[in-house]
């Protein structure tokens, strides 16, 4: 590859100091170098910015900033999506590692695949207990179909939220017009987005462990009620973003009726 800078990397941060040296360290040691890192630090009750910007002096490429109010994770998130100017991007979440050939790999693919708007590889997750569980995410492979993508990710079977950690084309995410709430909260509110990408191209799965997450006692996701409720919220947001895509209006129609059926279903009247 040349020196162009083809990757943005975020990093949403908060209360995160005694893991993201870890974090960042398997950004810094990337075998592609060409990227830029913002680093937004929510505010915390820690010292995870001032450990940031330490680790900033040390390499140019990382660029942080602190917010002076709360904002969560979707917000936060979306503030660091208002600073991507490259052809790609990627989280690299607060709590995880990556494998050193992950930025090349995943960029290589994308890059190769013109109709690919995500890459991604399987994950390794440890839990607080020390538990290992291996994610893989395979039902989006081979799947030129928009609408069949759509329904995958609306069944939600396996390890939908994997390809939340891959490299994205940035053009996309300035189409969906970044993650978002919805009556619940920020409960899975990476499934709309998802699905929302899904409707423009391929995902490509990269079958190699090249993520590694750490779940925290503290890790967002596992203090979330996984009610129906919550639920019934989130498929209604996946509607608002069918009603938001730029698609045909054949393909928002045809995707309408099955998620009106998972509407149902989620609300015991079917």
């Amino acid at each position: 590859m040349n020196n162009e800078i083809l990757l943005d990397v975020l990093v949403p941060a908060f209360n995160s100091e005694l893991f993201i040296e870890q974090t960042l360290n398997s950004i810094r040691d990337q075998t592609y170098k060409n990227f830029r890192v913002f680093i937004s630090v929510d505010k915390s009750n820690d010292q995870t910015f001032a450990k940031c910007i330490d680790y900033a002096k040390k390499d140019l490429r990382f660029h942080v900033i602190e917010q002076p109010n709360r904002l969560g994770w979707v917000k936060n998130s979306n503030f660091l999506l208002s600073k991507v100017q490259a052809l790609f991007a990627v989280f690299a979440f607060h709590d995880d590692t990556l494998h050193s050939t992950y930025f090349e790999k995943l960029i290589n693919c994308l890059l190769a695949n013109s109709t690919a708007v995500n890459a991604f590889s399987d994950t390794l997750c440890t839990l607080p207990d020390g538990t290992v569980e291996h994610w893989i995410y395979s039902e989006l492979e081979d799947i030129n179909d928009p609408y069949v993508r759509g329904i995958k990710i609306l069944e939600q079977r396996g390890k939908w939220w994997v390809p939340n950690r891959g490299i994205f084309r940035s053009s996309i995410a300035t189409k969906i017009n970044g993650l978002k709430t919805h009556e619940s909260g920020e409960f899975s509110s990476d499934l709309s987005w998802l699905f929302h990408m899904s409707l423009y191209g391929n995902f490509v799965r990269i079958p190699e462990t090249l993520c590694f997450k750490y779940y925290k006692p503290s890790s967002l996701s596992k203090g979330w009620s996984h009610s129906s409720k919550a639920q019934y919220d989130v498929l209604a947001s996946c509607m608002r973003e069918l009603w938001l895509a730029d698609v045909p209006v054949q393909l928002k129609l045809k995707l309408g009726k099955p998620l009106m059926d998972f509407f149902l279903k989620n609300n015991g009247l079917s």
